[in-house]
């Protein structure tokens, strides 16, 4: 009887851990940031994944220029956003409001399937939907 309990529970904890665990190549998109619980955000702004750890912004597809990161990296359950441009003499004179891609932040990967991308961090959230 213990032992059936025993193989109920590790069969219980292993099926929640994988529950949580996504495949990150999904990330590798084009997303619509819909929302974000601290604000900051008042139109759609589209963000494209790449595979090769790139972001690129808005329909013209350009990097982050001075405010935002250039890069992230992704495994089954976190994204952090690394790298915010650094241009000498001009990034130096740009003042950016407080980003939402905070880069050196983890985010938890809440929810990520084919319509939606949900990031969570201390109490921060983002909520994308997939660009069609």
């Amino acid at each position: 009887m213990k032992t059936g309990m025993a193989w109920l529970l590790i069969l219980g904890v292993s099926c929640q851990q994988a529950e949580h665990e996504v495949a990150p190549e999904m990330l590798y998109r084009t997303w619509n940031l819909i929302s974000v619980s601290a604000g900051g955000v008042g139109s759609k702004d589209l963000i494209e994944f790449t595979r090769q750890g790139k972001l690129l912004y808005g329909t013209a597809k350009t990097d982050g220029g001075c405010c935002n990161p250039y890069n992230f990296t992704a495994n089954s359950d976190r994204v952090q956003f690394t790298t915010v441009g650094i241009l000498p003499g001009i990034c130096a004179q740009v003042s950016c409001r407080q980003t939402y891609l905070t880069a050196g932040m983890a985010w938890r990967i809440d929810k990520l399937d084919n319509r939606k991308l949900v990031l969570k961090t201390d109490g921060h959230e983002l909520n994308f939907e997939v660009e069609p």
